[in-house]
């Protein structure tokens, strides 16, 4: 079952798969017992500036953001979040990083998802516990390992 579905808001600058994308994180859901559907929005920087001063008082564009939507108050709401990337930040990341653009969406949004299952990167441990899961998911994004069974 497909539970990450794609909004395209922004053009990308490069192919991106987006089948493989969706692959890659149904399978990280699907390995972390994580119920619900994710959108995820490739966006532009005006979307992701407005939505972080909107959100988080930062008045500047970020590359990502996720919204955890579970609601205890609506249980029979089936969406656990939606991840806003910036198409233009990833872009130039990727650039600056030399690395493929679909490498960084992917990358970004691995990031926004673990942000929905629980992963911070607020203290030493969080921040390397996220940044191996990060690793590890972007490795077998990039051999084309889908995650199932593995």
């Amino acid at each position: 079952m497909t539970r990450v579905r794609i909004e395209q808001e922004a053009p990308l600058p490069e192919a991106c798969d987006r089948t493989d994308l969706v692959v890659l994180l149904d399978s990280v859901l699907e390995e972390h017992g994580a119920g619900g559907r994710v959108t995820l929005v490739l966006a532009d920087d005006a979307t992701l500036r407005r939505l972080n001063g909107q959100f988080k008082g930062e008045f500047e564009p970020t590359d990502v953001l996720s919204f955890d939507l579970a609601d205890p108050v609506h249980p029979d709401c089936d969406d656990l979040g939606e991840i806003y990337i910036s198409v233009d930040r990833a872009a130039l990341q990727a650039h600056e990083g030399s690395r493929r653009l679909s490498d960084e969406i992917a990358w970004l949004a691995i990031h926004g998802i673990l942000h929905l299952l629980g992963y911070r990167h607020d203290s030493p441990g969080s921040t390397a516990s996220m940044r191996s899961r990060e690793r590890e998911y972007i490795a077998r994004f990039q051999a084309g390992i889908h995650l199932k069974g593995v």
